[in-house]
């Protein structure tokens, strides 16, 4: 068995199971964010039984290397993973083979399911209020994609359709309430009218930067994209075939969702640098096109300050964060200070933790007496805002 869902408490807290006593947990993965005052794990919160081949997601549940909380029972071979490896479905005891005994089934584009559910929905971070995903189809069709949200104040859920096919999902979210903290995720409907639900992602709303496609010959570049999590680049002659599995992006900012839809792709990432200028390569015979079988793609774009939220003073403000996961200490550094910044950090709650004022423009947030999970640190200076995520491991 698998959970997704956030799970929120103060002791003995885990992504599946709370506090297992004299039970077996086997062959079960757990991805939602824990959150916790204390005992809390990435599966497991108190373990007083047996934990066997069992694993959670190191990223989404916010969990680093405590996978149980506290164990006075006996675990083997209970593993974190990141989003990324999670992909690879090797996982000791899963029996994959989609029948009664063998139930899992591989998915290359996100976590192993369960074969009886007919189709399985995985989706990726929450990027200035975008989600990416991937529906996969097993026996059913798939009708529907789309993403369903809601304000975490109300729990009300909407949402938003992007297609009636499977594959892969990218969708911005529009009319949200901007520093708000919503719930979103990716879902699927098959032919029979069944709903399958991706992770959970906790967010902060941001004033919506959705860039349009830079359309460019693919051996030409693309020069002063905005910054906005999102790069999106769309070759001009057709593509034919397309596998982005070994396209590589210099300097390397670590954790860069590319996905490849008709003639366009789009990149995503949590925070590229601005005024950096990065090169994405897509190898010989991965993207095939009109005009050429197998040469090697290459090209550059600069990133630019994004536009903010329109205040006084007329300039950007961009921060950076050191180190980021961190275990107690964050250093955060205001680049272009018009004046006096206001800084709060909030939990995946919306509930402010912290905040104060700085005139400097370095200054450290110590977050050592609160558990480990997601926070969000949100500075506004000069009419302008900047919301970034923090990840406290202990």
């Amino acid at each position: 068995s698998y959970a997704t869902g956030m799970v929120a408490g103060t002791e003995n807290v885990g992504g599946l199971v709370g506090f297992n006593l004299n039970h077996t947990i086997e062959n079960c993965y757990a991805t939602g964010t824990v959150t916790a005052t204390s005992v809390a794990g990435g599966l497991c919160g108190y373990n007083f039984g047996i934990i066997t081949n069992s694993y959670y997601d190191t990223q989404t549940t916010g969990m680093g290397n405590t996978g149980c909380g506290y164990n006075s029972g006996t675990i083997t071979n209970l593993a974190g993973l990141t989003t990324e490896e999670f992909k690879t479905n090797v996982f000791t005891g899963f029996a994959f083979g989609n029948n009664d005994d063998n139930p899992w089934t591989a998915n290359e584009n996100g976590r192993p399911f369960l074969y009886r559910q007919s189709a399985a929905v995985s989706n990726g971070t929450a990027a200035n209020n975008t989600i990416a995903g991937y529906a996969a189809q097993n026996g059913a069709t798939i009708t529907e994609t789309g993403i369903r949200y809601t304000l975490l104040s109300e729990m009300n859920w909407g949402q938003q359709a992007v297609a009636n096919s499977a594959g892969a999902i990218l969708h911005t979210l529009t009319g949200l309430l901007v520093d708000s903290v919503y719930i979103a995720h990716a879902y699927t409907k098959d032919d029979a009218g069944k709903y399958y639900f991706g992770d959970m992602v906790n967010f902060i709303a941001e004033l919506a930067l959705t860039p349009l496609p830079i359309v460019f010959h693919p051996e030409e570049n693309a020069t002063e994209v905005p910054l906005a999590n999102i790069v999106a680049v769309e070759f001009d002659i057709p593509i034919t075939q397309g596998d982005l599995s070994g396209i590589t992006i210099t300097p390397d900012p670590g954790n860069v969702t590319a996905i490849l839809s008709g003639q366009k792709i789009t990149l995503i990432h949590d925070d590229f640098e601005y005024s950096t200028t990065y090169t994405v390569t897509v190898p010989a015979g991965a993207v095939i096109h009109g005009e050429a079988t197998n040469e090697e793609i290459s090209w550059s774009f600069i990133t630019i300050i994004p536009i903010g939220i329109d205040g006084p003073g007329g300039s950007q403000v961009s921060i950076s964060v050191w180190p980021n996961p961190s275990n107690n200490i964050f250093n955060i550094q205001i680049k272009n200070p018009t004046e006096k910044s206001n800084w709060e950090v909030s939990d995946t709650h919306g509930a402010i933790i912290k905040k104060g004022n700085n005139q400097i423009n370095d200054f450290t947030i110590d977050l050592s007496s609160y558990p480990q999970g997601t926070y969000y640190l949100k500075i506004t200076n000069g009419g302008f805002q900047t919301v970034r995520k923090l990840v406290l491991q202990h």
